[in-house]
């Protein structure tokens, strides 16, 4: 019986985990598609690319992070969500995903400053390459850590 249980939780650890990989992949889609408008527009304004690439990674960052807790919640952890209010679940998802979202913003401006290509590639200017490298490279470090403290959690089963 022990065995069984351990395979039932063994498969439904990996299902959870590529959930979890499929709603971040599309946060990546979303951060990127916000921060590389946000970046733009401001430039557009007048602002310099340096002084735009923070507030574009916060906004990529703030509006994914709100995406992929109603993905998460409606169906990485549904199972799960009577648990907690949907309230609490979200205010716990954004506190977890702060400690993320700074690990990712940090380990994006540190890559930006770093990483200089000289050349675009096929449509983005070297800016704009530079931005999107940061980005998907911290979000690859931050994932981990924001998957174990929402397992444990901000999703975890009710005490019965």
């Amino acid at each position: 019986m022990r065995v069984i249980l351990a395979q039932n939780a063994a498969r439904l650890a990996r299902a959870r985990i590529i959930k979890f990989g499929v709603v971040g992949a599309s946060g990546v889609a979303v951060n990127l598609l916000i921060a590389g408008a946000v970046s733009d527009l401001m430039v557009r304004e007048g602002f310099s690319i340096g002084s735009a690439t923070p507030a574009a990674l916060v906004a990529g960052i703030v509006v994914s992070i709100f995406t992929n807790f109603l993905f998460n919640d409606g169906w990485t952890w549904a199972d799960q969500r009577g648990a907690e209010a949907w309230l609490v679940r979200c205010r716990k998802f954004y506190l977890t995903s702060a400690g993320a979202a700074l690990l990712q913003w940090a380990m994006s401006l540190l890559i930006h400053h770093f990483y200089l290509p000289t050349e675009g590639f096929w449509f983005l200017s070297a800016d704009a390459l530079r931005l999107k490298v940061a980005a998907c490279v911290a979000i690859l470090i931050a994932m981990p850590v924001n998957f174990l403290v929402n397992h444990f959690w901000t999703f975890r089963r009710a005490k019965t």
